[in-house]
C-alpha cells in the first residue's frame, strides 16, 4: 500500500480565490476541503477536526504543500477532476 497522502483538485479556478480539493489518505479516505492560495501564504478551509487530524498524522508541512500543489495544478488546467 501507498504510504503517501494525495490531493486532486476538483475542477478548475484560480487559487487566490480558492479551489475545492480532495485529499486522499493511504487507506482510501477522502477529506474535502478549499485551498487558497497567495505568494507566501496557504489557507485550508475545511472540518477543522479532520484538518488538524491531517496536521497530526502528516505532519502540518507535508499536508499544506500536498493540498497547494494540487491547487496550483489546477489552476494550470492539470490534474483536475
Amino acid at each position: 500500500m501507498d504510504s503517501s497522502l494525495k490531493a486532486i483538485a476538483v475542477g478548475q479556478g484560480d487559487p487566490s480565490e480558492g479551489v475545492e480539493v480532495i485529499v486522499e489518505e493511504p487507506n482510501g479516505d477522502q477529506i474535502r476541503v478549499c485551498c487558497i492560495c497567495f505568494d507566501e501564504q496557504t489557507i485550508i478551509e475545511g472540518d477543522g477536526q479532520l484538518i488538524e487530524y491531517l496536521h497530526e498524522r502528516y505532519g502540518e508541512r507535508t499536508f499544506c504543500l500536498t493540498v497547494r500543489e494540487a491547487a496550483l495544478r489546477a489552476a494550470e488546467g492539470q490534474d483536475a477532476r
